[in-house]
């Protein structure tokens, strides 16, 4: 929720924008900052408070065709307080009387073991088949990039809810107004790596070394007009319960999160024996094209005492998994229209 509801004076209205834009661009593109010091471990990222939104997602690796599971992911957000801008005059946001700017920074909550406690996700088994015949699989980790303070770089979430000024909406009646989503992002670096690789079912012992580059990760929604006719009820992300089955995002409820990854090619994979394996990755595993889909818990809210910092101990409630869809364009994948 906003921080404030007071309507800001019209002439004060674009300095307001200018100063938000400001302070939203400057928190987005530091690239280092000090550490939060009642969260040791997460860096310091102004006015806002910590949330724990949980996850569960898909990936379609392209080289492979196959799509593989992203379970249980963990996160924890740092949720900024919202920025509004009102003109119930309809001249100066036309064809909007309100613009409320959400975003939130992402952290992935490392398991048990890892050498950080954030940043990272997984293992997880990616299936294939090298060579047309050969079957492969891959234990693959996602790892955020680090700042000069050691600490994890997040990945960046935007979103503006709109509402229209009095019948000016696309769905709404005269005199009615109407909510608008719009301009929902979620981007930031991951690399890949790989923790374990088993050929033809023999273990490898791959070394802790086989990893890409990283490489920028991009999340979308499709817009959200609330008074939409064509929105089937099970597709509203404002109704309770719909988190696994709307098409659509939105940051007070959660939601579908989609886009795609492209894998650079792999290095450093040598096994306990010597043998470098990071061409036959490469050729089963990079590449282009390879869809995510993430269904996310709301990325803002209230911290909940207990309930927020499950992340220490693990014992954050997961998701149920996410449903494999056929190939990359399934129906589930985008709303109908």
């Amino acid at each position: 929720m906003p921080a404030t509801r007071r309507r800001p004076r019209p002439g004060s209205l674009v300095r307001l924008g200018l100063v938000t834009a400001l302070l939203l661009g400057v928190a987005t593109l530091s690239s280092s900052a000090a550490e939060d010091p009642d969260y040791p471990g997460l860096p310091t990222l102004g006015t806002g408070q910590w949330i724990v939104p949980q996850a569960t997602g898909s990936t379609y690796a392209a080289a492979a065709r196959q799509w593989a599971r992203v379970p249980d992911i963990q996160a924890i957000a740092f949720s900024r307080f919202a920025t509004r801008l009102v003109d119930l005059s309809c001249r100066r946001l036309d064809p909007y009387q309100s613009v409320e700017k959400y975003s939130a920074a992402i952290v992935m909550v490392s398991p048990r073991g890892a050498p950080e406690p954030y940043g990272s996700h997984g293992p997880f088994p990616v299936r294939t088949v090298a060579f047309g015949a050969i079957p492969v699989q891959a234990e693959i980790r996602l790892r955020q990039p680090r700042d000069a303070e050691n600490l994890p770089v997040p990945l960046e979430a935007r979103q503006e809810a709109r509402t229209f000024c009095p019948g000016r909406g696309p769905f709404a009646g005269p005199g009615q107004t109407e909510n608008h989503v719009a301009d929902t992002h979620v981007s930031g670096e991951v690399q890949v790596e790989v923790t374990a690789l088993a050929v033809d079912g023999v273990d490898l012992d791959l070394r802790p070394t086989c990893r890409t580059t990283f490489t920028e990760l991009t999340l979308t929604a499709p817009d959200f007009y609330a008074a939409d006719p064509g929105v089937r009820p099970e597709e509203n992300p404002q109704v309770e319960g719909n988190l696994h089955t709307t098409p659509y995002f939105l940051f007070t409820y959660g939601g579908l999160l989609t886009g795609e990854l492209t894998i650079p090619p792999f290095a450093d994979c040598v096994t306990a024996t010597g043998e470098d394996l990071s061409a036959l990755l490469t050729a089963t595993v990079s590449g282009p094209s390879n869809t995510v889909r993430l269904r996310s818990e709301a990325l803002s809210g209230s911290a909940n005492d207990d309930a927020a910092r499950c992340w220490r101990d693990h014992s954050c409630v997961p998701l149920d998994p996410m449903p494999l869809p056929g190939r990359p364009g399934d129906p589930e994948a985008a709303p109908r229209r």
